[in-house]
């Protein structure tokens, strides 16, 4: 787990939360991404652009879903309860799984909402190591 990598992309290369999760894990994993596949999970950024669900988590279900889903994710055994497990580890480590009440607590001046992004890699990386088993 390469946390300076993702703290360089969020803060040195101006990514947002759901951009630089997606893009330090696709390193990570060696996932091929274009950019037009960076531009679209981009979005998510800023809890969907309104302050709702968080960007960096997010992003990290569609990556689970890229690694589990084989053609239809509906067909895809465990990607329901994989994504519902994700979404409330998130929940009970950060509080909410929203960006509006995440961005008060977590927000920390000239450093954005880094605390919030990289507590997310790390449970991430963790259900990375679920997905590799």
């Amino acid at each position: 787990m390469d946390l300076e990598k993702i703290r360089r992309l969020y803060l040195e290369e101006g990514c947002n939360c759901a951009e630089a999760t997606l893009m330090a894990m696709a390193e990570e994993k060696g996932m091929d991404l274009n950019r037009e596949e960076i531009k679209m999970l981009g979005a998510f950024g800023g809890g969907l652009g309104c302050g709702e669900a968080c960007g960096a988590l997010c992003a990290s279900i569609a990556i689970i879903g890229r690694l589990m889903i084989d053609e239809k994710a509906h067909e895809t055994e465990g990607l329901k309860e994989r994504c519902s497990e994700y979404v409330e580890n998130f929940r009970n480590k950060m509080g909410s799984i929203n960006c509006r009440d995440l961005k008060p607590v977590n927000t920390v001046e000239g450093q954005r909402c880094l605390k919030t992004v990289l507590k997310n890699y790390e449970l991430l990386c963790e259900a990375m190591d679920c997905l590799s088993e």
